[in-house]
């Protein structure tokens, strides 16, 4: 089953197997880079709810990464390689839930956030991102559409949130439209950005 950790046939000490959805056994306590799959990402991203679920529809992962990517694109920076390698660590800043699941913020302690960047380390060396860790510009955005989120598609819309002022300013409406997509077509368009993204850098680099 997609996910869930077994225990290790040889029962060794301190060993997180888990089996991911192409099949393969990975130990969580010796990720490497051979074990980063961008099916299987794709695959488990599209299939897990934010908000712990507790969204008025099922709104994945996956969909929230892509939208992330799409807002860096459609705002200005000085450097057009710039922005497209923020697009890619957009498209990719929760690729680690895949692998940890989808956690919600007030949950994530020191101890998780350590292993959550370890994971997410070997993630961006796999895939070719600029640096190692989530860039500030990455992380507002992300922010902006957390805040999105909760202003449409959670009953309370962000108004009692803990420290509600410190948010980023959410998108207009009009610009998150058709939320929710199924999971099929959430790792459809995943994978669609991550082709798209890495044409753009490639082209934009061979101008140069």
């Amino acid at each position: 089953m997609e996910k869930e950790l077994v225990t290790s046939p040889s029962g060794g000490a301190g060993r997180m197997i888990m089996e991911v959805s192409s099949g393969k056994l990975i130990d969580l306590s010796e990720f490497k880079q051979e074990d980063v799959d961008l099916q299987d990402i794709a695959n488990s991203l599209s299939k897990q709810c934010r908000f712990g679920g507790h969204c008025d529809r099922f709104y994945s992962v996956a969909e929230h990464a892509c939208r992330v990517c799409k807002a860096i694109l459609s705002h200005g920076f000085d450097d057009e390689e710039e922005k497209i390698e923020m697009a890619a660590w957009g498209l990719h800043h929760d690729d680690s839930e895949a692998y940890l699941g989808d956690v919600i913020r007030p949950l994530k302690t020191d101890d998780y956030k350590q292993t959550e960047d370890l994971i997410m380390a070997i993630i961006a060396g796999k895939l070719g991102l600029q640096g190692l860790v989530v860039p500030d510009v990455v992380k507002h955005y992300d922010n902006v559409l957390v805040s999105t989120e909760g202003r449409y598609i959670m009953k309370n819309e962000t108004k009692d949130w803990p420290r509600r002022e410190e948010m980023a300013d959410s998108l207009p409406l009009e610009k998150f439209q058709d939320v929710g997509w199924p999971p099929g077509h959430a790792m459809l368009m995943f994978m669609r950005t991550s082709n798209m993204i890495e044409e753009k850098l490639s082209n934009v680099r061979s101008e140069k």
